[in-house]
């Protein structure tokens, strides 16, 4: 196995597909089934982790001591992967250009995919089963929102686990390249030290996506050469959303 000299780094919700609501019919369904009652206030999930959600979740839906029943949640939430799948399959629909930019991806060589998103690694799997990406994707270099409070930390996580696949040679890897649709995501990449690639297919616009730390906003991933120009880019070697060359660490 050739060693590998780059890792994207993918998120999921409006980046790759649209579950169509599937995470929030998880939610209510665990709701449902742990505690015996509707659940009648969702919380804004974009960007963040499940981890960080759920306790905000259950407070405002009147769970004394919060924390306390994080882990039993998330326990319940594993058991949502057939529903989210179906509904996911059914209702939602693969981002424009998606699958082709992982193919194109996968072309290049030296290159691994995985996955970092504020979806649990059971509603992550499901959703992406969904439409077979995770066929595209190493789960081994990837990480979930139910592993990190802070999606930062979830970057350097799944960069930490692709340094140690194997055939991956120590100092082989150039920078990582993180695709995302939120503020959040092109945040945590820059401040993980990585290339934050910011995409429209959400609800925030290009000027967010650049305060957030965006390298360079593109528009969706119908055509993915400008996707593909910067996991091209040598080790470490970046430019601003302006696109002009700069040797700021990556």
């Amino acid at each position: 196995m050739p060693p590998r000299h780059r890792l994207v780094l993918w998120d999921i919700d409006y980046t790759l597909l649209d579950a169509s609501g599937a995470t929030h019919l998880a939610f209510a369904r665990a709701f449902q089934d742990l505690f015996g009652r509707p659940l009648r206030e969702q919380v804004v999930m974009a960007g963040r982790c499940e981890a960080a959600v759920v306790p905000e979740l259950l407070r405002r839906n009147g769970v004394t001591d919060a924390p306390r029943w994080v882990p039993d949640f998330l326990n319940a939430l594993r058991c949502q992967a057939d529903p989210v799948r179906t509904h996911t399959r059914r209702h939602g629909r693969l981002m424009p250009g998606a699958a082709e930019a992982l193919a194109a991806v996968e072309r290049l060589g030296g290159v691994v995919s995985g996955v970092v998103t504020g979806n649990s690694r059971t509603t992550a799997l499901a959703k992406l089963s969904a439409f077979h990406l995770e066929e595209r994707l190493c789960l081994q270099a990837s990480a979930f929102g139910d592993e990190a409070v802070e999606r930062v930390r979830l970057v350097r996580l799944a960069t930490a686990r692709a340094t140690r696949l194997p055939g991956s040679a120590d100092g082989s890897w150039g920078a990582t390249v993180v695709v995302g649709d939120t503020p959040e995501d092109v945040h945590a990449a820059r401040e993980a030290g990585a290339i934050a690639v910011g995409v429209l297919t959400g609800a925030h616009d290009r000027a967010a996506l650049v305060r957030g730390g965006a390298a360079r906003v593109l528009d969706s991933l119908v055509d993915p050469e400008p996707l593909l120009e910067w996991v091209r880019l040598p080790p470490r070697r970046v430019r601003p959303a302006d696109g002009r060359p700069s040797e700021e660490g990556a």
